[in-house]
C-alpha cells in the first residue's frame, strides 16, 4: 500500500528541508499534520469510550471513526497529498479495530474495578 507516490506525497522535498534543520526526514509538514491528528484522536478516544454502557461506547466509537476519517481527508486536502487509491476503507477498518480494542479494554477494566469493590466490601463486613 505504501508506494513511491505516497512517500513523495508525504515527504517529498521536505526531507531536504528537514535535514537542513537537523530533523529526521519523516518530520516534515504533511507527516507532522498526520501525526498530530492521530495523537489528538488517541487522546480524545478515552473520553468517548468509558466502558459503562455498551451502546454509548458504540456510538462514541462511531463518532470518533467518522471524525477521524473526515479529519484525515481534510489533512490530505490541506497538504495536497494525492494517493493512488482512496484510503478511506483501510482507515475505517483500522479505526474500527482500534475502537473495538478500546471498548474491550474499557469494559474489562470496569468489570475488574467492580470485582475489586465487591471483594473490598466483603472483607470489611
Amino acid at each position: 500500500m505504501w508506494s513511491t507516490q505516497t512517500h513523495n506525497a508525504l515527504l517529498g522535498d521536505g526531507e531536504l528541508m528537514a535535514a537542513a534543520h537537523g530533523l529526521p526526514g519523516g518530520f516534515t509538514s504533511p507527516a507532522l499534520a498526520v501525526i498530530a491528528l492521530w495523537a489528538t484522536a488517541a487522546a480524545v478516544l478515552p473520553w468517548l469510550i468509558r466502558g459503562r454502557i455498551l451502546i454509548l461506547d458504540l456510538v462514541g466509537a462511531a463518532v470518533w471513526i467518522a471524525a477521524l476519517v473526515a479529519a484525515m481527508h481534510a489533512v490530505g486536502v490541506w497538504t495536497g497529498i494525492e494517493l493512488e487509491r482512496d484510503p478511506s476503507l483501510a482507515l475505517v477498518l483500522a479505526a474500527s479495530i482500534g475502537c473495538a480494542i478500546s471498548i474491550f479494554v474499557a469494559r474489562l477494566k470496569r468489570r475488574s474495578n467492580m470485582a475489586v469493590e465487591m471483594l473490598a466490601s466483603e472483607v470489611t463486613q
